[in-house]
């Protein structure tokens, strides 16, 4: 599944939202808690535990940061894992530098997420044409960080 969306900020003013783990709480609403050893932005081979909700449940996940590329691009890999089975979903965001601002483009995996390959068709057809429940994720990112962008150019 992909998603778009144009921020009026650049690539670096989205990273600090997108990498620090306190920030994507604020826009992602599936993430509910986390734990961590550390504070501020993810880095590349960082382990955390986080709690997302999905479909009104609540999981304990292990999060490992794939990747982390200030200003550019962030692999997050969460995993649920059960006494025999193990399922993951792969969780890509890129930056590209647009203008003033910054494009954004958020890619999730769910090739190993135990969910029925006619299920993730299904899945993706809905999230490509079917209308969103309330505001869209990326939107409220966008909101969030034009709001904080805003607020830091007038101080």
């Amino acid at each position: 599944m992909r998603e778009r969306v144009k921020i009026g900020a650049p690539p670096l003013q989205v990273w600090m939202w997108i990498a620090d783990p306190e920030r994507m709480m604020l826009w992602n609403d599936k993430f509910v808690s986390h734990s961590r050893s550390s504070s501020g932005e993810l880095h590349s081979g960082e382990v955390f535990r986080a709690t997302l909700e999905m479909t009104g449940k609540r999981k304990q996940l292990e999060v490992t940061v794939e990747e982390a590329i200030a200003g550019s691009r962030i692999v997050l890999l969460y995993c649920e894992r059960d006494r025999n089975e193990s399922r993951e979903v792969r969780e890509t965001i890129d930056l590209f530098p647009s203008g003033n601002g910054t494009r954004v483009r958020r890619t999730i995996d769910l090739r190993r997420s135990g969910i029925p390959f006619l299920w993730r068709i299904a899945i993706e057809i809905l999230h490509r044409v079917g209308k969103p429940q309330g505001t869209p994720m990326l939107e409220v990112l966008r909101a969030r960080v034009e709001e904080s962008s805003a607020l830091s150019s007038r101080a």
